[in-house]
């Protein structure tokens, strides 16, 4: 227990977000449901999105884009219509 209490100070991380991380965690950047959005919108202006089960906290967001066969209408303002509670 000793080592766990200090492990901030000589490492200046936490132990608990540590094991975290070596044993799954996050070897990536995180990204909100709506940056992830807004990055497929943006590069692949095609896609629609047609599922979406986000979760909060620790824990994987599920998206299902699909690529438009022909040009759909275009939202009012003539952007694609967003994420589904936006």
């Amino acid at each position: 227990m000793k080592r766990i209490r200090d492990y901030q100070q000589k490492r200046g991380m936490n132990w608990r977000t540590d094991v975290t991380d070596w044993v799954g965690g996050y070897p990536y950047e995180c990204a909100t449901v709506q940056e992830i959005f807004d990055f497929v919108r943006q590069t692949f202006p095609d896609f629609l999105l047609e599922g979406l089960k986000s979760t909060r906290g620790l824990g994987t967001n599920w998206f299902l884009f699909r690529r438009a066969i022909t040009a759909s209408p275009a939202a009012p303002g003539g952007q694609a219509p967003g994420p589904p509670g936006s």
